[in-house]
């Protein structure tokens, strides 16, 4: 082999070295999962949205747009008694997060019990990419409830 051939593949080797490290590939982020579960023994109308900006509460469930109703392919955005429905969002689609006031509704007598309870939560403080969240739809002595973990 010619003396400089050896030289050459050091330096060869050592440019590929050099940019390779430079040259970091970042994983995609894990998904988020939401899941609504409907723990009661009626329809129940989560009222989750969702949102990809830092806002704060009043805009997020202030902004229509940010309501999902994807949860389900029926006509009526509902979790049937005992139903659980999974969203999954990529990281970036989704900042913030909650529930607003769901409807609990009886279809025997046609009636609907609205909860006072609001969650809301933020990414990289109440959770991080590729957490799920769950949501429990449910009836005790207080009244109908939701809860998260």
């Amino acid at each position: 082999m010619r003396p400089f051939v050896k030289h050459e593949m050091a330096v060869l080797c050592a440019a590929i070295a050099f940019l390779t490290r430079g040259c970091v590939i970042s994983p995609v982020p894990e998904p988020i999962v939401v899941e609504l579960i409907n723990e009661t023994s009626l329809d129940v109308t989560p009222n989750l949205f969702v949102s990809s900006a830092e806002v704060d509460s009043a805009t997020l469930f202030g902004d229509t747009a940010n309501r999902i109703l994807t949860f389900t392919d029926r006509p009526f955005p509902e979790l049937r008694a005992g139903e659980t429905a999974t969203v999954e969002f990529t990281c970036e689609q989704i900042a913030r997060v909650g529930v607003l006031q769901p409807v609990l509704f009886d279809g025997f007598t046609l009636t609907t019990t609205k909860s006072t309870d609001e969650i809301f939560l933020v990414r990289e403080g109440d959770f991080d990419c590729g957490a799920t969240i769950r949501f429990h739809f449910f009836q005790n002595e207080t009244g109908f409830r939701v809860r998260f973990d």
